[in-house]
């Protein structure tokens, strides 16, 4: 009897360690519950991005921009900035900066042949 005692204490003393774990509904983080999308459309050649908040089931308007080359994009949350790829007249794709809060637009990169990825490290 001991022994059965003693061995159901330590199984309750484990599951009150534990039971955060356990029995927890996980807790999101708001950044990890958004998408950003890169919708293309083909009549226009107008890319248009938006933030997408699965959580909410809400889209935010990011940036259009019209371009005939393929664009990768990345956003910073933390600044509000929005990166892409764009063609410039040397026939290249080079990196480029929008800041959504003033809406200006500058040039990052001259160097490359072709930006084709881009991603945000926090």
């Amino acid at each position: 009897m001991k022994r059965f005692l003693f061995i159901l204490i330590i199984i309750i003393m484990i599951c009150i360690v534990f039971s955060k774990k356990i029995f927890s509904i996980e807790d999101h983080n708001a950044s990890e519950s958004k998408l950003y999308i890169n919708v293309f459309d083909l009549k226009s050649l107008k890319f248009t991005f938006y933030q997408f908040d699965q959580f909410q089931n809400k889209s935010k308007f990011l940036l259009s921009k019209e371009t005939a080359d393929y664009t990768a994009f990345a956003y910073s949350e933390l600044n509000n900035k929005l990166y892409f790829a764009d063609g410039i007249s040397d026939h290249t794709i080079q990196l480029f900066e929008n800041d959504l809060n003033t809406n200006q637009m500058k040039q990052l990169t001259t160097v490359f042949n072709n930006v084709d990825f881009m991603q945000i490290d926090k």
